[in-house]
């Protein structure tokens, strides 16, 4: 019998489901040399509020260039954000 590691200490929210919700987002350190099923990448930690809802999401890794960029400089900040709706 084979037995799979635990799983990384983040969570996972699919960034579709956020679509159209207001957001805190708290990027709390941009991470180098991630290793990935694709090879190394780099990545922006966060927690995210989903003011809509209620819900918190603590950990979650951003790969997203656009997001990566926008929220590097944010680090120790919290930012108030709408996603935006794709129609």
């Amino acid at each position: 019998m084979a037995f799979e590691a635990p799983s990384a200490a983040t969570e996972s929210v699919k960034v579709a489901d956020l679509n159209g919700k207001l957001l805190i987002l708290e990027p709390v350190e941009f991470k180098t040399g991630i290793t990935t099923v694709h090879g190394e990448a780099d990545a922006i930690e966060v927690n995210i509020v989903n003011l809509d809802d209620n819900t918190v999401h603590n950990n979650v890794l951003f790969f997203n260039v656009a997001l990566k960029n926008a929220l590097k400089s944010k680090v120790g900040h919290k930012v108030l954000a709408r996603s935006e709706e794709r129609r």
